[in-house]
């Protein structure tokens, strides 16, 4: 099964997402469009896909986004566009996708390498900890930080 109307060169993310939905945790699906760059999400509503739902348009990446829910919120992780190889986290606490407010900002002392079909991070829930892995963007060296509040990273 494709999702209609939704095309990219990246890898895409995915999760079930633990907001309200008709059967429970909705599965979310985010990818880099291939024309915009912009990442886009869209929910799985019964039978069919939601429409698209972009991040602001700062938020564009040359890689895949990794997505996870931690905490009742979605969180977005990916790679600056171009040449820019911050790591940035989008983080909605919104239980609609349609509400546009999203609070990006970019993990401290994390860059990433381009690898333009590849995500740039990967995540998980450990205990009471969001943590992501990435690799550095000038070494092989597998970097990791967490977060226990969503804010606040090591």
């Amino acid at each position: 099964m494709s999702i209609h109307g939704s095309a990219t060169r990246c890898a895409p993310g995915a999760t079930a997402h633990d907001w309200p939905g008709i059967t429970g945790p909705q599965l979310t699906v985010a990818y880099t469009d291939r024309e915009s760059r912009r990442i886009t999400l869209r929910v799985r509503q019964g039978d069919e896909w939601s429409g698209a739902y972009a991040l602001p348009t700062s938020a564009t990446s040359a890689n895949g986004p990794e997505i996870v829910s931690f905490d009742g919120d979605l969180y977005v992780f990916y790679r600056g566009a171009g040449t820019d190889n911050a790591l940035y986290v989008a983080r909605k606490s919104s239980s609609r996708l349609s509400d546009t407010a999203w609070e990006i900002r970019g993990l401290p002392r994390a860059f990433t390498r381009p690898f333009n079909a590849d995500r740039a991070v990967s995540s998980a829930i450990v205990g009471d900890r969001l943590v992501v892995a990435y690799v550095g963007h000038n070494n092989d060296y597998v970097w990791l930080r967490a977060t226990r509040d969503g804010v606040t990273w090591d």
